[in-house]
């Protein structure tokens, strides 16, 4: 009998970002290593706050639950409730224990917060819970009381309880060490994958443009509002012809705003939000991916940019130090540095030989570092070791 695990998601799997996106590709590399896996996500479209919006036809995930049956990955979304997040842990609990009545459970991996009213029941019954620690910062509760009170105490009771702790990054395994000490051997460094198809790219960059991307979430925590800035100094500088490029989400007004301040709207243009097969075609026309966010639990933009053939340039947050190596295969730059990350652009314009091998080396390093079947391998054999020590 192949080993049960029934994984569950805070939010919807049609909601964008890079921990979405780790969500499907564990489930389904858990499958791939012939894992029975059962996927719960909460039919939200935000990890915390109150009165929930509905989910947009977008958002939904039903595609996405779809392409994942194909992978025998069975999905069984559990409806939200609109009061609080934290009321939703209710359902989550009454969801996953219908799923251990059903048939036997060998574990259950969550995300965040949505397993904190479950960590009693699954230890009554011996069941190994993981936990894959993906959020930005976990030394730092942002918020007013009691919100940031209840986040603190939710993640709290769900790290401290479970058996084995899965973090993207060493920079997330230390986080947490910080609030966790007790759980050093608990906590797992597990970094995550990227997709083949990012490998199949082809660079065909133009000759005559030098054409910079940035994808994701057009907030000022992902740096974008800084890049902007970076541009208009840029453009001051050099007489070099360039272009800059935006896939993502957020909102679209306030970028264009910010690049009309800085002097630069006319070389901008954002292309919305991109399928995977768009955005690789989209890095195969660029030269450069900028991707300054303040703090990532991994960076799996950055990742999938250096898979593509790209050098990046961020800023040296959180677990980025541990994906781009200064100078080999990107640049790094100190958070809110807004000259610094002009410069480095600039030296890219200006080295472009220099500046594709960069891109090629990085490319070499993720294809021998990160891939989801090594992600999704290390979590099936240390749930499996847990599960046969507690059985």
């Amino acid at each position: 009998m192949s080993f049960h695990i029934v994984m569950t998601f805070p939010i919807s799997l049609g909601v964008p970002g890079g921990g979405t996106n780790g969500c499907i590709q564990i489930a389904r590399h858990l499958a791939k290593c012939g894992a029975q896996v059962t996927l719960l996500p909460i039919q939200t479209n935000r990890y915390y706050g109150l009165g929930r919006s509905d989910l947009s036809v977008d958002s939904s995930g039903a595609n996405i639950e779809m392409e994942l049956e194909t992978d025998s990955v069975k999905v069984e979304p559990i409806q939200r409730i609109s009061f609080h997040y934290l009321m939703n842990s209710f359902w989550v609990r009454q969801a996953v224990l219908a799923a251990a009545r059903k048939e036997p459970v060998d574990a259950v991996i969550g995300w965040h917060h949505e397993l904190v009213f479950l960590m009693g029941a699954l230890r009554l019954r011996k069941i190994p819970v993981g936990l894959i620690t993906a959020g930005p910062d976990y030394s730092n509760f942002r918020g007013k009381f009691p919100g940031k009170y209840l986040r603190k105490t939710a993640v709290q009771r769900s790290v401290g309880s479970a058996n084995i702790i899965f973090a993207p990054s060493q920079f997330t395994r230390n986080n947490l060490l910080k609030m966790f000490p007790e759980k050093s051997a608990a906590i797992k460094v597990t970094h995550w994958g990227v997709s083949k198809s990012f490998f199949s790219a082809q660079s065909n960059p133009a000759r005559d443009v030098f054409r910079i991307v940035f994808y994701g979430w057009f907030v000022p925590e992902k740096g974008v509002f800084d890049l902007i800035k970076a541009l208009g100094l840029v453009d001051q500088s050099t007489p070099q012809k360039w272009e800059f490029i935006l896939a993502g989400w957020g909102n679209d007004a306030d970028v264009y705003q910010a690049a009309e301040q800085s002097g630069i709207i006319e070389k901008v243009k954002i292309v919305g939000r991109l399928d995977e097969l768009a955005l690789v075609r989209l890095l195969e026309t660029a030269r450069l991916a900028v991707l300054p966010s303040y703090v990532e639990s991994f960076g799996l933009a950055v990742i999938e940019a250096q898979a593509a053939g790209l050098p990046v340039l961020a800023y040296q947050a959180g677990a980025i130090p541990e994906i781009v190596q200064d100078g080999s295969t990107g640049w790094l730059v100190p958070i809110g540095d807004v000259a610094g990350l002009a410069r480095s652009i600039r030296t890219a314009m200006e080295n472009p030989g220099r500046t594709a091998e960069m891109g090629l080396a990085g490319r070499q390093r993720v294809r021998e570092m990160f891939s989801w079947e090594r992600t999704a391998g290390q979590i099936l054999g240390e749930l499996t070791k847990i599960r046969d020590g507690i059985v």
